[in-house]
């Protein structure tokens, strides 16, 4: 007869061939923790739908990739996650690009000495 320490050896083989994240939910759960940790829930609102696809041993998980005027000046948050240990791989959250200031004839850029 089996002793439960037998039962949790097994459990801890069975996630480790498939690994700590081994399920995509899993993974969109852990990069929805991240984006609302570095730039807040807005941010995280923003980049909805999250589309994630399974890679040999990683998830990606990417933000919306529309063509709306909005979300034309910068590219999608990506997030790559390890399947085994949850190591975060890549975490991509760019920035908005935003268009340099336009400054009158007369008028002096800051920082400049003229």
């Amino acid at each position: 007869m089996a002793d439960s320490s037998d039962s949790g050896a097994l459990y801890i083989m069975k996630m480790l061939r498939g690994g700590i994240v081994s399920k995509a939910d899993t993974a969109l759960k852990l990069a929805e923790i991240l984006i609302v940790d570095a730039n807040g829930a807005e941010y995280l609102e923003s980049e909805k739908p999250l589309a994630v696809t399974k890679q040999s041993d990683w998830w990606v998980v990417q933000g919306r990739d529309d063509d709306d005027d909005a979300a034309k000046s910068r590219r999608p948050v990506r997030i790559e996650i390890n399947k085994r240990d949850a190591r975060i791989l890549e975490f991509q959250i760019p920035k908005m690009t935003v268009p340099p200031p336009v400054f009158a004839v007369d008028q002096k850029k800051p920082g400049t000495l003229d």
